[in-house]
């Protein structure tokens, strides 16, 4: 199984209403490299995609993912803080319950 990077780059730009050479200036990119991501030819480093998500004020796996190739599914599916939050209280509560 081979994983591909995904993002969702344009999506993200068009949300905020800016062209790819705004973006670029912002981050000290050029408007080469933001095109590149975009289409998927080259692969972000740890430190641009960082720079790109704290930009756009999401987390990184909301703009970069890993999808197995061939399929189109995500290879793990991020989820929110909030949902994790409401899990690990469920659990507690689950486990008070049996305890009393």
């Amino acid at each position: 199984m081979r994983l591909l990077l995904k993002n969702r780059l344009a999506e993200c730009r068009a949300a905020k209403g800016i062209k790819k050479s705004q973006l670029a200036y912002y981050l000290g990119m050029s408007r080469a490299y933001v095109t590149r991501l975009e289409r998927g030819d080259i692969r972000p480093s740890a430190e641009a995609m960082l720079r790109i998500a704290r930009y756009f004020g999401k987390p990184v796996e909301e703009v970069f993912q890993l999808v197995e190739e061939g399929s189109g599914k995500a290879a793990f599916h991020p989820i929110s803080r909030r949902a994790s939050v409401r899990a690990g209280e469920s659990r507690n509560m689950a486990e008070n319950k049996q305890g009393q």
